[in-house]
């Protein structure tokens, strides 16, 4: 993908004259905040599916994880025109079914932040705020930038955005509130995710087990395990889109995203049409590798990138003892960056047959068919919010 955003600057005349980090007037009512919904497909550990699973990974001695919030305010005074970055710094949400204190549930976890009559707000929320890298001193309410290794997180980023006038009582999308009603919030996914399946062809009667798998690169900077992602086009105080740069990649024949379960997840074919499918990533006992990605059914949360057509999925089976089988991964992907920017709120729009990008909000499960003389590859492709692949290609 490796798209170049630019994050905008604040005109010199404006920090001196326009622009202070101090709070021009006193706060009076304090900021509510509600969750409305997340596009969301799994309600996994990890892999967040709706506003009961955020709130139930948010609430204290359950999941024990919580939702940051970036804030930003003008206002005028005077007639003179202020600016105050970062408002809510350390602002951090937890969700308390037992709370009296607001009718939503969500409450701070410190000190609770309060709104300045007249300022017009921009907030960006992300969750989890406590495994979120944010890079304060690229971000602002008009770009907000984070670092992601996937390596040693996976977790699934989820990004809001919304605004309010104090002034007009106006949201970002145009309806009315006010100063004593709860900050709607709906999420958005800003990583993908790969799967990674086994199983026997049709006409072939057998059994076998997935010991072990991970991820391979026969070229360098061909798949990227960490990345910056923008959220906002850095210029203008709307929600804009979710970019990404790709950063390290690993050199060619280094494993990366290794699993290992010695006892095997089974797969089967005992005929009568009936398949037994193993999961990779899906299993994990004391002792084992891999522990971080049995959180979320199997899923390895990635980078959103352009696939290289250079990667490879390496496994081993009980059966083949230490041998290393490896199968190709195809560049293409189904889906398009271009089209996911030209319209990110539609997943009927990303889908390309000739598409080789893998986009935020996106899962890829890709399903080894193992055959009498060797195996194929199906990829299954869908939104986040579907249960089942909305596309497959065979290759």
């Amino acid at each position: 993908m490796n798209k170049i955003w630019n994050i905008a600057l604040v005109p010199a005349c404006l920090l001196l004259a326009a622009c202070r980090k101090d709070n021009p007037q006193q706060p009076q009512t304090a900021v509510r905040w509600s969750v409305e919904g997340v596009e969301g497909y799994s309600g996994s550990k990890a892999l967040i599916n709706s506003a009961s699973d955020i709130a139930a990974a948010c609430t204290p001695g359950t999941g024990n994880q919580t939702i940051g919030i970036w804030a930003d305010y003008d206002i005028t005074i005077d007639g003179t025109p202020y600016s105050v970055e970062n408002v809510f710094k350390g602002t951090r949400l937890i969700y308390n079914p037992l709370s009296s204190a607001t009718d939503t549930k969500w409450e701070y976890e410190g000190d609770p932040a309060y709104w300045v009559a007249g300022g017009k707000y921009i907030f960006r929320a992300y969750y989890p705020s406590g495994e979120v890298s944010v890079l304060e001193s690229s971000s602002s309410a008009k770009a907000f930038v984070v670092e992601s290794n996937t390596v040693s997180t996976q977790r699934d980023l989820l990004l809001a955005f919304n605004s309010f006038d104090t002034a007009t009582g106006l949201y970002a999308d145009g309806t009315s509130g006010d100063m004593s009603k709860p900050v709607p919030f709906y999420f958005r996914h800003a990583m993908a995710a790969m799967k990674v399946c086994f199983r026997f062809e049709e006409g072939f009667f057998s059994s076998d087990s997935i010991t072990s798998c991970w991820f391979e690169t026969t070229a360098s900077d061909a798949f990227a395990l960490t990345g910056m992602m923008s959220y906002g086009d850095g210029v203008t105080l709307n929600e804009g889109k979710i970019n990404w740069i790709t950063a390290y990649c690993p050199s060619p024949g280094t494993r990366f995203y290794l699993w290992k379960h010695p006892a095997g997840v089974p797969f089967s074919h005992t005929g009568a049409g009936i398949h037994k499918i193993a999961t990779a990533y899906s299993v994990f006992s004391a002792g084992d590798t891999g522990e971080k990605f049995t959180g979320q059914d199997g899923f390895v949360l990635i980078i959103p990138q352009t696939s290289s057509g250079k990667l490879e999925i390496c496994f081993t089976t009980l059966n083949g003892g230490s041998t290393v089988f490896k199968i190709a991964v195809p560049k293409i992907t189904g889906t398009s960056n271009d089209k996911y920017l030209a319209n990110p709120d539609d997943p009927s729009t990303h889908k390309d047959p000739a598409g080789c990008d893998y986009i935020p909000g996106w899962r890829y499960t890709y399903t080894i068919v193992i055959t009498k003389t060797d195996a194929q590859l199906v990829l299954g492709i869908a939104p986040w919010n579907r249960l089942d692949s909305s596309f497959d290609i065979s290759f």
